[in-house]
């Protein structure tokens, strides 16, 4: 757990910065992404967004398939991940964006008593492309922003069927295509936005190399990631703040695997993600932005199955040039 000590240090570092700097009112359109969780989307009008994220995971409870929950703490089983995101948005014209997004992940995993050494590597490269099919021409109290997203992503670092220390693994290891459909509707004061995406890995074969005199093939197949996001926030008038939620439950379907011959299934996987957002906007181009994320709060409930339930702590800094 110390490794969440430096994050809520700079977490504070960083707001105290923040507070003595000169700040102007924004409104609640610029505030934020599209809600998806794995592509770059600019909803206000930038005419490009750049951020910068750190990000840091405790992996606190494991669920099983009947949903039995077992914390980590009693099983001996410690695992943390530190990771760097940088992400561009950039409009190609009035109604059409493209949006790159990369990450580096450093992994801690401690099994009962046993000491391991960090690990480092690449995730994945997530390019997008985003037309907005539903456009504010006028001023409408109920319609919202529509968007729809055609992304991939593609791997860049080891999946688990590459290597036999998990710590090693920082990416799915699969050509993903995703999906996804974004409303978002702001006012000065109030946003409201729901967004779906669906991820579908491409059939890879993986092969182990880690015990050279014996190579290991995997080929997995399937594995549809469905994940939904409902948010709700409020940019408060007299300071340039802005307070959210989120809640974004989540499913994959099984995958198929055939590992030197032998099939086998996994079982479906099921999570819930509710999320606290505050953003500090320096003036109309700057903002900074904390998120507490908890996955285990619904860990007793029939959407949590076959699965890690982590906590998350992030802090981003955005760059945003408006139209």
């Amino acid at each position: 757990m110390s490794l969440l000590k430096p994050t809520r240090v700079s977490v504070i570092v960083l707001f105290v910065v923040a507070i003595h700097l000169p700040v102007r009112r924004a409104f609640a359109g610029a505030c934020c992404g599209g809600g998806l969780a794995n592509v770059a989307l600019m909803t206000g009008d930038e005419k490009s967004r750049t951020l910068m994220s750190l990000n840091n995971r405790q992996a606190l409870w494991d669920i099983s398939n009947r949903g039995e929950a077992t914390l980590r703490q009693d099983s001996g089983i410690e695992e943390s991940q530190n990771q760097l995101t940088l992400e561009h948005s950039q409009l190609i014209r009035d109604d059409f964006q493209w949006g790159v997004r990369i990450d580096g992940s450093q992994q801690n995993l401690q099994l009962s008593q046993e000491k391991s050494l960090p690990r480092y590597g690449l995730g994945d490269l997530r390019l997008s492309l985003g037309y907005e099919f539903l456009s504010e021409l006028e001023y409408s109290w109920w319609k919202p922003k529509g968007f729809l997203i055609l992304g991939a992503a593609i791997p860049l670092g080891k999946s688990t069927h590459e290597t036999w220390d998990p710590a090693e693994a920082t990416s799915e290891g699969h050509f993903t295509p995703t999906f996804g459909l974004v409303f978002f509707k702001a006012n000065e004061f109030f946003d409201i936005s729901w967004a779906t995406e669906i991820q579908t890995p491409l059939e890879q074969t993986f092969r182990n190399t880690t015990d050279r005199e014996w190579p290991v093939t995997t080929q997995v197949s399937g594995g549809t990631i469905t994940q939904t996001t409902f948010a709700l926030g409020h940019t408060f008038q007299k300071i340039p703040v802005r307070l959210a939620g989120r809640i974004s439950p989540l499913w994959r379907s099984a995958r198929k695997i055939q590992q030197e011959g032998i099939d086998s299934e996994t079982d479906i996987k099921r999570l819930t993600s509710l999320s606290i957002d505050l953003n500090w906007f320096f003036n109309d181009h700057q903002q900074l932005n904390f998120t507490f994320t908890d996955q285990t709060s619904l860990r007793n409930t029939l959407w949590a199955s076959n699965t890690a339930l982590s906590q998350f702590w992030s802090l981003a800094y955005v760059h945003r040039v408006n139209r």
